[in-house]
């Protein structure tokens, strides 16, 4: 059950328990998941964020903390708190991360700059190993911890459910058969047997840039254990560039750091259509449904062409 945003005076009571010299609090609308508060205060701004549900955020505090650890340019956590009694939800304070978007303020001449130095963050990422695949536990706070054991258990969880609700979509038979070889040759192609820390949601909106320089990465949201070719799926997927510049300045920036073969640039593609069949199989019958059939078919006429 979804527990109503905490009161502003409640947020600006927490806030200046934690920062100095607050000036102001404001609640910001971003996403849909967390409610969030922008902090501006003297030192420079913070965002506070509360989970709606009975969750909590202690793995992503220690998603940040490791990745900071490692190198990767991320928000710094200022304070965690499993629960925090005042709103009766999960807390989480961060600093705020310099300049802005990809997806606000597309960078022109420095992309390839940006992306090239995204493109190597993310393969540090990608070097933080999880205890099993899937959604990261969200009690755990001294271990990154995945839902299942291995990654065959985790693709197939709902693969066949998945592929029998695309017969409420208007696929062609031919397309029916074309995304189940896809999603097999891609279970042939990935067999890893350690699952590696990804986003989860790895597109423009949460690279950001400052000055013509990749500034870092925001939105540790929807991390999950998989394998790296999750993140690079969907970044190829909701590339907006119209001859897909974009993901290839950002894998030119990883390959620097992680070698990655043409079959495994393959398959990060067809980890992408996983994702989309997933949707697929969760929003038939909703109103959402009309957007996903038409990732899909985007998807697909671009597989066709690679």
């Amino acid at each position: 059950m979804k527990h109503p945003a905490p009161e502003p005076a409640l947020v600006r009571a927490t806030a200046d328990r934690y920062l100095s010299s607050v000036r102001r609090v404001e609640r910001v609308h971003q996403g849909a998941s967390t409610y969030v508060y922008r902090a501006d205060t003297a030192q420079g701004i913070y965002y506070l964020r509360y989970l709606p549900e009975p969750a909590s955020y202690a793995a992503e505090a220690l998603a940040h903390s490791l990745l900071l650890d490692h190198g990767v340019q991320v928000p710094k956590v200022i304070a965690f708190e499993h629960y925090n009694e005042a709103a009766g939800l999960s807390l989480m304070i961060t600093e705020a991360m310099p300049g802005s978007s990809m997806k606000d303020a597309w960078p022109g001449q420095s992309l390839s700059i940006i992306l090239h130095e995204a493109g190597r963050q993310l393969a540090l990422l990608h070097q933080l190993p999880v205890d099993g695949f899937g959604w990261i536990d969200r009690t755990r706070w001294d271990k990154l911890c995945g839902e299942k054991a291995s990654f065959t258990s985790y693709f197939d969880e709902y693969l066949s459910s998945d592929l029998e609700a695309l017969h409420q979509y208007g696929f062609t038979p031919a397309q029916h058969l074309r995304i189940a070889e896809c999603l097999m040759q891609a279970r042939s192609l990935l067999h890893p047997s350690q699952a590696v820390l990804v986003h989860g949601d790895f597109d423009i909106t949460h690279i950001f840039h400052q000055g013509g320089q990749f500034s870092g990465f925001i939105d540790l949201g929807e991390i999950r254990g998989c394998t790296p070719h999750f993140d690079l799926g969907t970044f190829w997927m909701w590339d907006p560039s119209p001859d897909g510049r974009a993901y290839r300045y950002l894998l030119e920036g990883y390959r620097q750091i992680a070698p990655l073969t043409d079959s495994e640039a393959c398959a990060a593609q067809l980890m992408a259509l996983f994702q989309l069949v997933r949707f697929l199989g969760k929003k038939a019958g909703t109103p959402a449904a009309s957007f996903w059939y038409a990732q899909a078919q985007k998807v697909l006429k671009r597989l066709s062409q690679a």
